[in-house]
């Protein structure tokens, strides 16, 4: 069933998917939480898992940590403003291949707790079924949030091609 597949799953599709192009090197923004815990493969953490998976692939990692979570209202602020086009990147999805991204980007409800709003996560913690895929819970967009935070705010230039290199959402 699909909703049994784990990173390394994820990761094999990612490199069939881009077989034929000729740069293999992934840019990987990743913060604290992909540290220190792993419940979705083994006892490695999901920053080992997923550099581990692309270099088994034959792919280069430029892995760039960012430190701590930005805080929720920081991070509400600057991706509604890139979406409006007052950053230095505008997000822009590919609709034939981000289907659940879209949905679950969409479908993200707020909530208010002691420190202000933040993104409501509660289904996070359910078990996943056909009808509730985690791919539309809110762990798809915080891996968004991390993609466009990083590329905003640490971005990598290919300095072999002189070109910016971020990866197709």
């Amino acid at each position: 069933m699909k909703f049994e597949r784990k990173l390394p799953a994820l990761i094999d599709d990612f490199c069939l998917y881009y077989q034929f192009h000729q740069n293999k090197t992934v840019v990987f923004y990743y913060d604290t939480t992909a540290l220190g815990s792993n419940y979705a493969v083994n006892e490695q953490d999901f920053r080992w898992v997923i550099i581990h998976e692309f270099e088994r692939h034959g792919w280069t990692v430029n892995d760039v940590y960012l430190g701590n979570p930005m805080r929720h209202d920081e991070k509400y602020l600057l991706i509604n403003q890139a979406f409006a086009g007052k950053q230095r990147l505008m997000p822009f999805f590919n609709r034939q291949n981000n289907d659940d991204l879209i949905l679950a980007i969409q479908s993200a409800g707020v909530t208010r707790g002691r420190n202000g709003f933040h993104k409501n996560k509660a289904g996070e913690k359910l078990a996943e079924s056909e009808e509730d895929l985690l791919e539309h819970r809110t762990d798809g967009t915080d891996a968004f949030d991390t993609l466009f935070i990083g590329c905003e705010k640490s971005p990598k230039v290919n300095t072999l091609e002189k070109e910016w290199w971020m990866l197709e959402v």
